[in-house]
């Protein structure tokens, strides 16, 4: 029997955070194949067990994520801005999607359900439009991507080939977590930006310093989405277990023995003429 996953959050659901209480708010999607308590305007819920194609999801015209079945919630806060947003999904899927937006406040009360959409299997392009009680306003939405694809290729590669070639050094430490120094704050009012950047750059630092460690990518295997805003890059698809998204292939070597893993997409952003990670 196949293992089923299924994330339930209701408006009795207490969780704690590490934000400040404030009149800010979380925001979620909840997709999945499953339709248990869909019904309900009162919870979400994201449940399925199995693939079920290639799909990726977009907010605000920004390629945000992928989804390639089972469960899945994801944040959304980050990709948000006051006013009227935008919540779409384009691919295909072989089984019916159960999706709905909601939002809590950060420690989880007051659930509200924004949209909840049953979409049939086949082919997919759903767009939906949603209003967040948002009052940030992220520098996401001042970025600008040229329209000279070609160009804006060579340089994320040449972006892309610092970060790998220089992984072990923490100022390409910082260039990773460039976004989340801002929407962290921003978005989810972390209380202690500092704190919070300490425990990234010594994640970081005992994944990489003074390890022997190979990142790589295939240029020419690259892929782009490119929204309005952001970019999403690339290398490839992972079909084990729960189907995912990759950019860098990483091999560490120690006591004679070699580990493979891989890094997620990543979500690309343009400032002062420059490509920094966004997410």
């Amino acid at each position: 029997m196949k293992k089923s996953f299924i994330t339930l959050l209701c408006s009795s659901l207490l969780f704690t955070t590490s934000c400040s209480k404030d009149d800010k708010k979380l925001y979620n999607l909840f997709i999945g194949t499953s339709g248990n308590f869909f019904h309900l305007d009162s919870c979400a819920s994201a449940g399925g067990n199995e693939k079920i194609g290639t799909n990726f999801i977009y907010i605000n015209e920004n390629p945000v994520s992928f989804y390639g079945g089972y469960s899945y919630v994801l944040q959304l806060n980050q990709w948000l801005k006051p006013g009227t947003n935008t919540f779409s999904i384009k691919g295909k899927s072989s089984k019916d999607l159960f999706i709905k937006v909601a939002s809590t406040s950060l420690d989880g009360r007051n659930f509200k359900l924004l949209f909840k959409k049953h979409i049939k299997a086949g082919n997919i392009d759903f767009k939906q439009k949603f209003n967040p009680e948002v009052k940030y306003n992220l520098p996401l939405f001042k970025s600008s991507i040229p329209d000279d694809k070609n160009k804006n290729k060579e340089e994320i590669s040449h972006f892309l080939n610092v970060i790998a070639s220089n992984i072990d050094k923490k100022k390409i430490w910082y260039e990773l977590i460039y976004g989340r120094s801002i929407w962290e704050k921003e978005a989810y009012a972390i209380n202690d930006w500092s704190k919070q950047e300490k425990i990234y750059l010594d994640n970081l630092r005992k994944s990489f310093a003074g390890n022997h460690t190979e990142m790589t990518f295939n240029k020419l295997s690259l892929k782009y989405l490119w929204g309005k805003n952001s970019v999403y890059v690339y290398s490839g698809i992972k079909t084990d277990f729960i189907p995912s998204t990759y950019l860098f292939t990483i091999k560490k070597y120690s006591d004679n023995k070699e580990t493979l893993d891989y890094s997620p997409a990543c979500q690309l952003i343009k400032v002062n003429g420059q490509w920094k990670v966004w997410y």
